[in-house]
């Protein structure tokens, strides 16, 4: 995987793996709230710069990664889902 993926998201991906080791739900919340909280951070920024057909779409976006909820069951792919909606948004 290292050729897939940045230095950030190997961060993410070791993080993962020490919290689902450690079995430490803390950890694991504050990890998806933190990835979760910067996608909806960067779409604040899109929203501010974009037009009215645009703030549309960024907004459905943002409900739904707002919405949703922190899950110890499907932590994994809900940060793979996360990490892929932060990168389109940067991108």
């Amino acid at each position: 995987y290292s050729s897939l993926l940045n230095e950030e998201e190997k961060d993410f991906v070791k993080e993962i793996i020490r919290c689902k080791s450690k079995n430490n739900v803390e950890k694991k919340e504050k990890l998806f709230n933190g990835l979760k909280n910067e996608c909806l951070n960067i779409i604040d920024k899109l929203i501010g710069e974009s037009n009215d057909d645009d703030k549309v779409g960024l907004e459905a976006i943002k409900e739904q990664i707002d919405s949703k909820m922190f899950c110890e069951d499907t932590l994994v792919s809900d940060i793979a889902n996360l990490l892929e909606i932060r990168d389109v948004l940067k991108s």
